[in-house]
């Protein structure tokens, strides 16, 4: 095998995220079940939101250690997606390498590429 720093450097790591938007009050809520679904599938992944206590939307985020692993990013995503329904929440989840993080790729910078690689919500059932 042919070593390429400046793969390694770029792709940095293999970690992504999902991440959902909802009401700041439901944070806790959503992420303790979160956390709890995970650990009942074995997917004992780390799990976060933002510490601001105003209200509004705020991220909950939900890190998978390999991108590229489908089925991990699928597990997590079914997971989230069972919490949101069973709290009647329609919100879309969105999955972001954090590749895109550390080259500069957030949402609303102009940019022909989207800030994610993966979507899903109840609606549309399976992530595209």
């Amino acid at each position: 095998m042919v070593y390429n720093e400046q793969v390694e450097i770029r792709l940095g790591s293999m970690v992504g995220k999902w991440v959902v938007f909802i009401l700041s009050g439901l944070r806790g809520v959503v992420m303790s079940s979160v956390i709890d679904g995970l650990r009942e599938k074995g997917l004992d992944y780390i799990v976060k939101t933002s510490g601001v206590r105003e209200g509004g939307e705020r991220p909950v985020i939900v890190y998978v250690p390999n991108f590229l692993a489908v089925d991990m990013v699928n597990d997590a995503a079914e997971v989230m997606l069972e919490v949101l329904n069973r709290l009647g929440i329609n919100k879309p989840l969105l999955f972001k390498p954090d590749v895109f993080t550390q080259e500069g790729m957030y949402s609303g910078k102009a940019s022909d590429m989207k800030s994610y690689i993966y979507m899903t919500s109840l609606r549309l059932k399976g992530f595209h």
